[in-house]
């Protein structure tokens, strides 16, 4: 079956992510590394992200992080969906981590 872009299959126990999504998902994953995305498309791209983590059950802290600029403070809250957000070095780690 299909849940909000992750295909699943109970029978055999997987789960994976289809190949158009998963290249979507590195291409924004590396210009966000690069300080390309907006905060509206940082906000989108952390949506998909915290859905595949929680299904993969990995590191709650990496996803924290990445959610900053759009947390108090942030600059999405600062500067509005239109500001570009350049990530911190330990936000590019953990874009990093994403992408392995």
């Amino acid at each position: 079956g299909t849940w909000v872009g992750v295909r699943f299959s109970g029978v055999l126990g997987i789960v994976w992510i289809p190949a158009e999504k998963a290249l979507r998902a590195l291409c924004e994953l590396a210009d966000a590394g690069a300080g390309l995305l907006t905060a509206e498309l940082w906000r989108r791209m952390m949506g998909f992200l915290e859905h595949v983590w929680s299904l993969l059950r990995r590191d709650r802290h990496v996803i924290d992080i990445l959610w900053q600029p759009c947390g108090r403070g942030g600059v999405l809250a600062r500067e509005g969906p239109a500001a570009r957000v350049v990530p911190t070095a330990e936000e590019r780690r953990m874009l990093a981590r994403c992408a392995y």
